[in-house]
C-alpha cells in the first residue's frame, strides 16, 4: 500500500512525501540533486527497512527561495516533526547524503542508524571549471545532464538514463544551479565529529566519489562507520544494483536496531 504526505514545511513551501512498506520503525530517504523519490523505486520493493517515506525535497514540486544543505536539512527536521516521527533511520543518496549528514549532527538523538549511499562528503568537492560549468548549467539542458549522467554511471540502462534526464527537466533550472554550488562548494566536515548513531557507507565504481575519497572524508571523520563496496555499479546504485544494495542496507539496519 502507498500513501502520500504532504507537509506544509512554512508559509511558502510544501514537500510531499511517499510512504510503502510496514513494520517497526521508519526509515526516511533522500534524494539527490537532479533526482525525485523515484530513483529509489526499485530498492524499496525489495528493502526490509520498516515503513519507508521517500520524501521529495525542495526544488521538486515548486521552485524554493534557498537550496543550502542546511535548508534540506531543516526540512527533514520539519517534516519529522509534523509527521510525528520521532526517531527514524535516515538513507541518503548522492546529495541526500550530504544533507543526511546535516541532519544526523545537528539532531543526533533522532537518528537511529544512518546509510550513506554514493554520498557526497560534508566537506567542499570542488570540480575543475570545465565540469562545473557542465553540472551547474545542467538545468533544462538534456544534453548536459545525459553527459553527466555518462560519466556518472556508464552502465545504466537506457530506460533508467531517460528516465533520470526526463525527471530532470521538470525540475526549476535554479534548483540545479543553486544545489550543484550547495554540494560541490559548502563544507560542513566538522560537523561529522557529532555523528552518534551506526553509520554504514556504501560507495561502488564511482567515477567522481572513489572508495580512497570515502576513506579519506568520510570513514575516517563518523567514528564507528563501515565502508561498504558494491561493484560493478556507477553512482546511481539504487538503479543499477537494488538487489545487492536492499541486501546490504536490510542487513545493517537489523544489526544497528539489535
Amino acid at each position: 500500500m502507498t500513501e502520500t504526505h504532504t507537509f506544509e514545511v512554512d508559509d511558502t513551501l510544501q514537500l510531499t512525501a511517499t510512504e510503502t512498506g510496514s513494520g517497526d520503525g521508519v526509515t526516511l530517504w533522500l534524494h539527490g540533486w537532479m533526482a525525485t523519490p523515484e530513483v529509489f523505486a526499485p530498492l524499496l520493493d525489495r528493502v526490509d527497512m520498516g515503513r519507508n517515506v521517500a520524501l521529495a525535497q525542495r526544488g521538486i514540486s515548486s521552485a524554493a527561495e534557498s537550496y543550502t544543505i542546511a535548508d534540506h536539512g531543516r526540512d527533514v527536521l520539519r517534516v519529522l516533526d509534523l509527521a510525528g516521527i520521532e526517531r527514524c533511520t535516515l538513507v541518503g543518496h548522492s546529495m541526500g547524503a550530504k544533507t543526511a549528514q546535516w541532519v544526523a549532527s545537528e539532531a543526533p538523538r533522532r537518528i537511529q542508524a544512518l546509510a550513506l549511499v554514493n554520498p557526497v562528503p560534508a566537506g567542499a568537492l570542488p570540480l575543475p571549471d570545465e565540469l562545473s560549468t557542465l553540472f551547474r548549467n545542467a538545468g533544462d539542458n538534456r544534453a548536459s545532464f545525459a553527459a553527466i549522467l555518462a560519466m556518472a554511471s556508464p552502465e545504466l540502462a537506457v530506460e533508467d538514463r531517460d528516465a533520470l534526464v526526463d525527471a530532470a527537466m521538470g525540475l526549476p533550472a535554479e534548483c540545479i544551479s543553486r544545489g550543484f554550488d550547495a554540494w560541490s562548494l559548502e563544507d560542513h566536515a566538522s560537523r561529522l565529529s557529532a555523528i552518534a548513531c551506526p553509520t554504514l557507507i556504501v560507495g561502488s565504481d564511482d567515477a567522481f566519489l572513489p572508495r580512497e575519497l570515502l576513506e579519506g572524508a568520510l570513514q575516517a571523520h563518523i567514528e564507528g562507520s563501515e565502508l561498504a563496496m558494491i561493484e560493478g555499479a556507477g553512482h546511481y546504485l539504487p538503479l543499477e544494483n537494488p538487489d545487492a544494495l536492499a541486501s546490504t542496507l536490510s542487513a545493517f539496519r537489523r544489526r544497528a536496531l539489535r
